[in-house]
């Protein structure tokens, strides 16, 4: 599947450059990171959106603010992270520091280090694996659990994962209800 960039893309972009002035990597890792991102969240939003209405709708634009906001915390888009050359802790790989086992989904790990899109489709079903297990909790902890494997373990990466994401959203002119289940909203 191609990935093509789009304003999806550039909303996210945008949004990361306008709050870290240089929030690392290169153009080209963060135009990549972007158009990945932008591509799983409009294949498959956390929240329901109907398919005829996915371009521009706000469930999307979330979904894809909140991997940007994982892959930024977790990598600083570096590209020697999204490409598997620095492994982080326990192995994790990508710019969504996927744990091998689970994250990987049956994956190779020279699958998804050569494939920013798949990764990005793998960070995102993580978080939808979460969503799923822990019925009607809001977004907050979902972003525990993708941290910890616990929805109801918070940790400084998970906060700090999540103030991110508002901070993007509001870039974006975006609501976010991190601490509810509300459907995200345009301002």
């Amino acid at each position: 599947m191609a990935v093509v960039s789009g304003p999806l893309s550039d909303l996210v972009l945008a949004a990361l450059v306008a709050l870290h002035p240089g929030p690392g990597g290169t153009d080209a890792s963060r135009r990549e990171a972007a158009d990945a991102i932008a591509q799983a969240a409009t294949d498959q939003p956390l929240w329901p959106v109907a398919a005829e209405a996915a371009e521009g709708s706000p469930e999307v634009a979330a979904t894809a603010l909140m991997l940007a906001a994982i892959a930024q915390h977790e990598s600083a888009l570096d590209p020697a992270v999204g490409s598997c050359k620095r492994p982080g802790m326990g192995g994790a790989i990508t710019y969504f520091q996927l744990m091998p086992g689970f994250s990987f989904d049956g994956h190779e790990k020279k699958d998804i280090c050569a494939s920013t899109p798949l990764a990005a489709r793998l960070a995102l079903r993580v978080l939808r694996v979460h969503m799923k297990r822990c019925k009607n909790c809001p977004p907050s902890r979902w972003l525990n659990a993708y941290a910890s494997g616990n929805p109801g373990r918070g940790s400084p990466a998970s906060r700090e994962t999540m103030e991110l994401w508002v901070k993007l959203s509001d870039h974006a002119r975006l609501r976010v209800f991190p601490l509810a289940t509300t459907a995200p909203a345009w301002r």
